[in-house]
């Protein structure tokens, strides 16, 4: 074999590790919302299948905001526009989950209020995104129950350090470990109802990119919840 051939046989192999990032993010988006919303090409606007209207509030928030990442991938948003990311909407739902109680409404209400709140800011890229639209949510006539202890809840998530972690290990920790750093900031037991249902919320998020993250972490999700704390929890709390 002439050392040309062996150059070629040595450097093929690695070629297959080389992928385009563009494509693997449209292919996220797709998979993400297949059957929910298709997008009108000439204007953009989004087309809602039977499907969508079928999933849970905490599901048509992230479907909708996931919708808005689709012409930033296809290359169809200026450079000045911005839109959110999935890490940033899953903090989102599971800081809301923790202050989905004592509503002066239904649960329904809440979270389409959250929606709106969401889609009218029109950005959803960084904490300080997530800070503003939980703190003008807050000011929802349906979250005037208990609303200083609610907002000091929202608050603790992020002065203990939960956010920042949240962000930074997104889809590469275990959500076990997420439920435990969780109740580590509310300083609360991990079978309270809240901290359950933030991770129940994190479910929903996390079924809708079900394409951005390993099948192992996501089936992993809904089983940590239904088989309950390990004994790393300590003690039950209602």
């Amino acid at each position: 074999m002439s050392s040309d051939d062996q150059s070629v046989d040595e450097s093929d192999p690695l070629e297959d590790l080389y992928v385009d990032a563009s494509n693997i993010n449209q292919e996220r988006i797709r998979d993400a919302l297949t059957d929910l919303i298709a997008i009108d090409r000439e204007t953009g606007n989004p087309r809602f299948y039977q499907e969508f209207d079928e999933i849970d509030t905490k599901g048509r928030l992230t479907a909708v905001l996931l919708y808005r990442r689709a012409p930033s991938a296809l290359n169809d948003l200026d450079d000045d526009e911005e839109i959110g990311d999935e890490t940033h909407c899953a903090l989102l739902g599971i800081c809301a989950g923790t202050a989905d109680y004592r509503l002066a409404g239904d649960a329904q209400l809440f979270w389409n209020e959250l929606e709106q709140v969401s889609l009218d800011r029109g950005q959803l890229i960084s904490t300080r995104d997530i800070k503003e639209i939980l703190g003008e949510f807050m000011e929802a006539d349906l979250n005037s129950q208990l609303n200083q202890q609610k907002r000091t809840r929202l608050i603790k998530l992020f002065d203990e350090g939960f956010a920042d972690w949240f962000i930074e290990t997104y889809g590469e920790v275990q959500p076990l470990d997420v439920w435990e750093d969780l109740a580590d900031a509310l300083d609360n037991p991990m079978k309270r109802k809240t901290i359950v249902f933030a991770m129940k919320v994190y479910d929903s998020n996390c079924s809708l990119y079900q394409a951005s993250v390993s099948p192992n972490w996501r089936l992993s999700v809904g089983a940590s919840i239904s088989t309950g704390v390990s004994s790393r929890s300590g003690s039950s709390s209602s």
